[in-house]
């Protein structure tokens, strides 16, 4: 398809938010499109073989269909089998389904692991097959944090810490191969702080004994010696130079992590195009893949910017019909911005429905009552339609190949006439040429 016809489908940012107020907010915004063109999109020749490994014959009919993005699009799955029903539970997964690539499962030690030894692993378990049979990336979350059981308090200091050292180790070789990215390490910019407010003895002991910098290298050791494929990922909401210099100090001990992780909770009020692109300028300076965790915006009331107060589960903070148009506006720029990034790997929302959302907040993609919002429908038709490859029609050459430019992801290729001959190939960055074994 020709690179015309590309920009077509990517569309024209036609909403562009003013509450930035940044002089080159737009400016971004304007050239995204392009940006997605050349770091999200590809052209590659695709040479077909029959099950004998022959190639096909000139003039052959192909169909070529995307079947998910390469780009991670996702989602707490938090409320998995929560709801009162059954078509309640369904009607949750299939909306989750229909718009993500990429689930974050809740691992909190303190809920898997109530008693010392007694794991309740049966929920997450079903999520993450839920997951592979969606062809859903699953994600846990946290191997550590400062949310611990309480049985922890009563451990001597070296119990206690042997007790973290295993719960890592235990939940990432449990669920290799169903769970195989993992945040392992959750906001250390604050750690000490938080675990001696919240009492998290385990982890207050270890970070009081070694310091940051080596509960990093501990934590990440313990999970690559779990699963060495796994993808790790350190993660913080501090995005000034605190978690740089975290970062730094993590680089320079040689810790193996494979991502950062950028918690963007904007309960107080969207931070604006360019702030945003500061913040994935100023980290692509790493090097790494830029996760962002846990993003935030509300369709309702916002929260005073003073109100720094997070643990509390506010009641009656609704959603409102003047709240969920901002929300769409303000997701469709930055999902765009940070869509155009090249350093971005994963985008995940928090939370998909307002039902049990953190802090009460009208944060969901979907109402407490599963319908869905204007920013639900503005997500889906981003990934869905703007920056989706339509299904094409192709003809074989006389050398055996088709040539596709399309979204960077899985695909698969059939004959027309023939739609049992089939196979699946993902197109990347790379080489030029793409072989295709149908059948195989």
């Amino acid at each position: 398809m020709t690179k015309p016809l590309l920009l077509l489908w990517l569309g024209v940012v036609c909403c562009i938010s003013n509450e930035s107020g940044f002089a080159q907010t737009s400016d971004l915004l304007a050239k995204a499109d392009a940006r997605i063109l050349q770091h999200r999109t590809t052209q590659r020749q695709i040479r077909l073989f029959d099950q004998d490994g022959k190639p096909l014959p000139a003039g052959t009919f192909i169909r070529l269909t995307m079947q998910r993005h390469a780009f991670l699009f996702g989602g707490n799955l938090f409320q998995f089998e929560t709801w009162d029903t059954a078509a309640q539970n369904d009607e949750y997964q299939r909306r989750f389904a229909d718009v993500m690539n990429f689930a974050t499962l809740g691992v909190y030690w303190y809920q898997f692991e109530p008693q010392p030894g007694q794991v309740d692993a049966e929920r997450i378990e079903r999520a993450a097959q839920w997951c592979r049979e969606n062809q859903i990336r699953a994600k846990g979350h946290p191997l550590v944090w400062t949310y611990e059981p309480p049985w922890t308090a009563n451990l001597a200091q070296a119990a206690a810490e042997q007790a973290l050292w295993q719960r890592i180790d235990r939940e990432v070789r449990f669920f290799r191969g169903r769970i195989d990215t993992w945040d392992v390490l959750n906001e250390p910019c604050v750690g000490l702080k938080q675990a001696r407010e919240r009492n998290a003895a385990a982890l207050l002991r270890t970070y009081q004994q070694y310091g940051v910098p080596q509960v990093i290298r501990r934590s990440f050791e313990e999970a690559r010696q779990s699963n060495p494929d796994a993808r790790l990922i350190l993660n913080d909401y501090d995005n000034t130079v605190a978690y740089e210099n975290v970062i730094r100090q993590a680089i320079a001990d040689q810790v193996t992590f494979d991502a950062i992780g950028l918690q963007t909770h904007m309960h107080q009020g969207y931070w604006g195009a360019e702030y945003m692109w500061q913040i994935c300028e100023r980290f692509a300076r790493f090097h790494k893949p830029l996760h962002f965790t846990e993003v935030t915006l509300l369709s309702g009331e916002l929260k005073d910017p003073n109100d720094i107060e997070t643990e509390t589960q506010r009641q009656g903070w609704h959603s409102t019909a003047a709240g969920e148009q901002r929300q769409a506006t303000q997701l469709e720029e930055l999902y765009t911005l940070l869509f155009s990034h090249p350093a971005v790997e994963a985008i995940t929302w928090w939370d998909f429905s307002d039902a049990h959302a953190w802090q009460g907040a009208p944060a969901g993609l979907l109402r407490k009552d599963l319908s869905a919002k204007p920013a639900y429908e503005t997500l889906k038709r981003l990934v869905r339609q703007r920056w989706w490859t339509p299904e094409q029609t192709l003809v074989v050459d006389a050398n055996g190949q088709v040539t596709l430019r399309g979204f960077l992801g899985d695909y698969q290729a059939a004959v027309v006439d023939s739609p049992e001959q089939k196979a699946f190939f993902s197109l990347s960055k790379g080489s030029s040429l793409i072989d295709v074994t149908l059948n195989e």
